[in-house]
């Protein structure tokens, strides 16, 4: 399917409105009117796609918040949809098992779990994990801050057995690489620390 050519000033005109929308979704969500915000990232989302095309990564920036604004509503099902709609812009985009995936399975996990569907949330930060530990490597940060979402998800589900589990191999793997030298001075995570951040 051939891609449309917008004139170049249409294209600026769309652009400079939808950032108008965005400011304005910004304003919204900072005051806490989180229906305001999505439907302003909304429109956002609708004049870029418009013009610059699913590939575009601020097309996709505007899918996320408006996920995001979507989920603070309560309206998951709604939220649930732009999501996969990033989902499948990626593989348009990128291609099946492009690491573009992790932002938008990192938002599905956190929208499953909020909403208690404790399996979902696990299989999407699996794969976050997974996506990681290919790209970034298991002993990067990326990967530790990964498998600390999966464990807390494992332990939201009840199964402490596993968030321990998980943690541990985590630190394994975090602890000995550059990343974790250049933060000894933070304070270390622990098992029990992320299991008191996850009754919050």
């Amino acid at each position: 399917m051939a891609t449309v050519q917008y004139d170049p000033k249409m294209v600026k005109e769309y652009v400079s409105k939808a950032d108008n929308y965005r400011n304005l979704a910004r304003a919204s969500q900072e005051s806490g009117d989180y229906a305001a915000a999505a439907n302003c990232y909304r429109q956002s989302f609708t004049l870029r796609n418009r013009v610059l095309g699913h590939q575009h990564p601020e097309v996709m920036n505007d899918a996320h918040n408006l996920a995001s604004m979507l989920q603070k509503d309560k309206k998951y099902s709604q939220a649930e949809s732009y999501l996969n709609w990033c989902l499948k812009a990626n593989a348009r985009t990128h291609g099946a098992g492009a690491y573009e995936f992790a932002q938008t399975r990192e938002a599905m996990g956190k929208l499953y779990l909020e909403q208690g569907q404790y399996p979902r949330a696990i299989n999407n930060f699996k794969q976050v994990v997974a996506l990681n530990e290919r790209y970034k490597g298991a002993a990067s940060k990326n990967t530790f801050k990964a498998k600390k979402a999966l464990a807390k998800a494992y332990l939201k589900s009840g199964d402490r057995e596993k968030f321990e589990e998980i943690m541990e191999s985590a630190r394994l793997a975090y602890s000995g690489s550059n990343e974790a030298g250049e933060e000894k001075a933070a304070a270390p995570t622990t098992p029990t620390t992320i299991a008191v951040q996850a009754q919050e």
